[in-house]
């Protein structure tokens, strides 16, 4: 027994979910034969009648009606005598298309395949999964008019489901396409030595040139009524790693705080230079040589 499954949503608008619309009895026997925990990951299990009426809900007839339609719909295969039933494509859900013969989980489908009975089943089964999940061939021996027929439709079983489960496997292994911050920037107006310079910045401090913080700069570049080029040369100048519209109009304010226009650094520079007398180099040249006699 197992504590869960796979069941893939596009049961319902697959063939055999189109197939089966508007039949309740049919879905509901599909759906149980894929999620019961009778089952196994190989899809042969015992599996009388009255465990599927009892655990659906529907009648005895009804679940043999519904059973009889996927079978004739190749969906699985039932043996009436050992009561057992072969989901076609369960195994390919549940385990994959197809394992390395160093994978663990070989030893013990090969192990449930040997404890088949022998019969209509467990020749399909090998005949569909002996090269995926390398079964031993257990009939080399036996001639072919002595063999159990293949069941029908097996061949032709492939569902929509299947291919359309290996399209979402397919479509999962592409890539999503790599950003360019560098293309962005230039189709947004930027200069390519400006854009070069702020993604060089953004990585110098340990921040991505990704497309979210590029667009979060030109959202606030247009608040301070700037230009995305100019938001940017200005993060490059006063390395910041992003840009607000509110740090400019800091910026302007602390302008206007100044009588001269100067920055507070720069007044800070300049009160330096007063105190250390670095301020008189521009002071004009005096003449000390009459000075100098004197002292002598």
């Amino acid at each position: 027994m197992r504590d869960y499954s796979k069941v893939s949503g596009q049961f319902w608008t697959g063939k055999t979910g189109r197939e089966l619309r508007g039949n309740m009895q049919a879905q509901v026997v599909a759906l149980y034969l894929m999620t019961t925990h009778h089952a196994n990951m190989i899809g042969v299990f015992h599996c009388p009648l009255v465990y599927i009426a009892h655990e659906t809900g529907v009648e005895i007839e009804g679940a043999s009606k519904g059973l009889q339609t996927l079978i004739e719909g190749g969906f699985c295969t039932y043996d009436h005598n050992s009561e057992t039933v072969w989901v076609h494509e369960m195994a390919k859900y549940q385990i994959g298309s197809e394992l390395k013969v160093s994978d663990n989980r070989v030893k013990d489908i090969q192990k449930q395949f040997a404890n088949l009975p022998e019969g209509q089943i467990k020749q399909g089964f090998g005949a569909k999964y002996r090269a995926a999940f390398h079964l031993l061939n257990q009939n080399k021996n036996v001639s072919p008019s002595e063999a159990p027929p293949k069941p029908e439709a097996v061949t032709e079983a492939v569902t929509e489901t299947e291919t359309e489960t290996e399209t979402e496997a397919e479509e999962k292994t592409k890539r999503a396409p790599r950003f360019d911050p560098q293309k962005y920037l230039v189709e947004l107006g930027v200069s390519p030595d400006l854009a070069t310079d702020w993604i060089e910045h953004r990585k110098s401090v340990k921040a991505k040139p990704s497309k979210t913080a590029i667009d979060g700069i030109a959202k606030e570049a247009e608040k301070a009524q700037m230009s995305l080029s100019d938001a940017l040369r200005e993060s490059c100048s006063r390395g910041w790693r992003g840009f607000k519209a509110e740090w400019m109009e800091n910026k302007t304010q602390n302008a206007r705080a100044s009588p001269s226009g100067q920055s507070w650094h720069d007044r800070q520079a300049e009160t330096i230079a007063i105190l250390t007398g670095r301020n008189k180099q521009n002071e004009p040249e005096r003449d000390i040589t009459g000075e100098a006699r004197r002292v002598a």
